[in-house]
Formats: C-alpha cells, sequence, structure tokens
C-alpha cells in the first residue's frame, strides 16, 4: 500500500508547527540564559577538555 503524498497545505501546517516550536524554545533558552546571567553566584562551563566555553557575569567578576 502506496502512502498518500501530503499536500501543500499539509507542509505548511508542519512548518508552522516547526515555527511555533522554535519560538517556544527560543523563550525557554532566553529566559534561562537571562537567570544564569544574573544569579549572584559565579558559574563557568568547560568542555571535556577543561577548555572555559562560558561564564557569567558574576564570575567574570569575581576573576577579574
Amino acid at each position: 500500500m502506496k502512502s498518500k503524498q501530503p499536500t501543500i497545505e499539509d507542509l505548511q501546517h508542519r512548518v508552522n508547527q516547526l515555527e511555533a516550536i522554535a519560538k517556544d524554545a527560543s523563550q525557554v533558552k532566553n529566559f534561562y540564559e537571562n537567570i544564569i546571567e544574573w544569579i549572584r553566584d559565579g558559574l563557568w562551563v568547560t568542555n571535556k577538555d577543561d577548555v572555559i566555553i562560558f561564564t557569567n557575569n558574576a564570575m567574570e567578576q569575581i576573576a577579574g
């Protein structure tokens, strides 16, 4: 049995759904980035080789 080919309307609906998901994900990302940036505790993140890949504002103030 052959599967039905999606119509332009089906594809546009899916694109709209994915755009809404991307917008929601971006808002969540911004929310957490703001929390991390403005907490008073210093925070740094390293990769597996212990190279610092991120510091928040508080850590920059502590480390100079």
